[in-house]
């Protein structure tokens, strides 16, 4: 190449792309935010190209693409022109192509925009509404997600207020009971978009908030399912800490502090870690209000369990450093529901879902559910 070639090629124009991965690739799942430069005028193909360049695998052509929120098929969308500042999602295919992936936005009880995700089937058996954990996100579900689609259900999930892509100060509430509104407000949409039976399964601190909010909301809720909930924490929380909490949390609600999650505690598998660690939509952060919240919900959790008359299937990771399972063994026993179920994973840590042996409670979960269907 000729110095005037070299010199016309460095001076061409960029334009800027985001691009969001949430994929399985060779087995592993992939949670990655992207931002890259590629030339003026570049199209869908161009950019794939350099995706894989950066990600050092290829992009299957069945996956799904999505261009601020426009699914774009391929391969006859290669040729689609890319303009700056475009979001591009990348998304694996789900149930042989018998889904519809949706993402967006919706607007809670006190304006609070809230990031949401639909994994769709046609003709669902069931919806299922996932409520994650702290410091997470709905994202981190996908896999779960294709599962449950695989098996004939709908999934359902949003990023809780200061999570994710949500709004809201990261890891900050006033009050435990925005969480238990934002869930209504969304099984509200839910149920609009696709009135059937519905079940909640709520991970650590969203199992928590499914408890509560199933207790307080029990009608039009098929069951109710908790992953390594979080009815008490794992390591003793010593007395002054407790009550430096009140005070911080009565003086200054807002302060931030580490939520001191110690990711290599999630999961056996390194893979899991590894992408956790690495994901940008994962935040660490917790403040005093929210301590303080979360620690009442906890102890009102145990005061109103014989009040749940719904079907709850219990799970917990028998070897969770995070999250006691004692606290799913202490609530089962206090529940006076007929219809209840615990299984304790021996060896397991926290996330159950995203473990190295996940089969078993993947599947446990969706013969629990058929089974529900079926008796309704």
């Amino acid at each position: 190449m000729g110095l005037f070639s070299r010199l016309l090629k460095s001076e061409e124009k960029k334009i800027t792309v985001n691009v969001r991965l949430a994929c399985i690739i060779n087995a592993r799942p992939v949670n990655e935010h992207l931002i890259l430069e590629i030339p003026e005028k570049s199209n869908l193909k161009t950019l794939i190209k350099a995706v894989e360049a950066r990600i050092k695998e290829n992009i299957s052509p069945s996956f799904t693409i999505l261009v601020n929120g426009e699914r774009i098929p391929l391969p006859e969308g290669n040729k689609r022109i890319l303009q700056n500042r475009d979001n591009v999602s990348i998304l694996s295919p789900i149930a042989g192509g018998n889904m519809n992936y949706i993402e967006g936005t919706f607007t809670s009880f006190d304006g609070t925009s809230l990031y949401f995700r639909e994994w769709s089937v046609k003709e669902p058996l069931a919806n299922i509404l996932i409520i994650h954990g702290l410091g997470e996100h709905s994202g981190r579900y996908l896999k779960l997600a294709e599962d449950f689609n695989k098996s004939g259900f709908s999934v359902f999930a949003f990023d809780l207020r200061g999570h994710g892509r949500s709004g809201g100060k990261r890891g900050h509430i006033m009050n435990f009971n925005e969480y238990l509104y934002d869930v209504d407000n969304f099984k509200q949409m839910l149920h609009k978009r696709s009135p059937k039976p519905l079940f909640i399964l709520g991970h650590s601190m969203g199992g928590l908030i499914a408890m509560n909010f199933t207790i307080k909301n029990q009608a039009e809720i098929q069951g109710l399912i908790t992953s390594s909930p979080l009815f008490r924490i794992r390591a003793k929380v010593p007395e002054w800490k407790k009550k430096l909490g009140v005070f911080l949390s009565s003086r200054i609600p807002s302060l931030s502090m580490s939520n001191g999650l110690n990711p290599y505690h999630l999961s056996h598998a390194p893979e899991v870690v590894k992408a956790y660690i690495k994901d940008p939509l994962v935040h660490r952060k917790v403040t005093a209000r929210w301590f303080t919240e979360i620690t009442k919900a906890m102890e009102e959790t145990f005061r109103i369990a014989k009040r749940l008359n719904v079907p709850v299937l219990m799970l917990h990771g028998g070897e969770d450093l995070l999250t006691d399972p004692k606290g799913s063994e202490d609530i089962f026993e206090l529940l006076t529901v007929r219809d209840k179920t615990l299984k304790i994973y021996n060896g397991f840590y926290h996330e159950i879902y995203n473990e190295v042996e996940r089969e078993k409670p993947v599947a446990d979960t969706i013969e629990w559910m058929k089974k529900k269907i079926i008796s309704q």
